[in-house]
């Protein structure tokens, strides 16, 4: 998966790119004056984010770190439930800066029509 590019997994598993789809290629994560994470990054308006997935130890929310790629169980995951999936940056932003840093990824999902 290419961040920003939307595919669609059928019924059948088959992955069609989806070109009618758009979303931006990143989500923001806020950030504290000290640099801690101030909560999760918000999905797309109509999209979820998969958690669980991470390899990281003690993580089970949506990032993944930069390192990660969609394989194992998160493929598995992907091919067995129909709909919208996108790979998005997560870009983090601290108080009162207008500079952000990647600091990890996330899946998308929209459930099939």
């Amino acid at each position: 998966m290419e961040l920003g590019h939307v595919i669609e997994v059928t019924a059948r598993g088959e992955i069609l790119d989806s070109y009618d789809a758009y979303v931006e290629s990143s989500v923001e994560q806020p950030l504290d004056s000290n640099g801690d994470a101030k909560g999760e990054p918000e999905p797309p308006s109509g999209w979820t984010f998969l958690q669980g997935f991470s390899g990281q130890q003690s993580s089970s929310g949506p990032v993944l770190h930069t390192s990660e790629f969609v394989g194992g169980g998160l493929e598995k995951h992907i091919r067995e439930n129909p709909g919208l999936y996108v790979a998005l940056s997560v870009e983090a932003t601290e108080d009162g800066e207008d500079e952000s840093t990647v600091v990890g990824w996330v899946v998308a999902h929209k459930p099939a029509n």
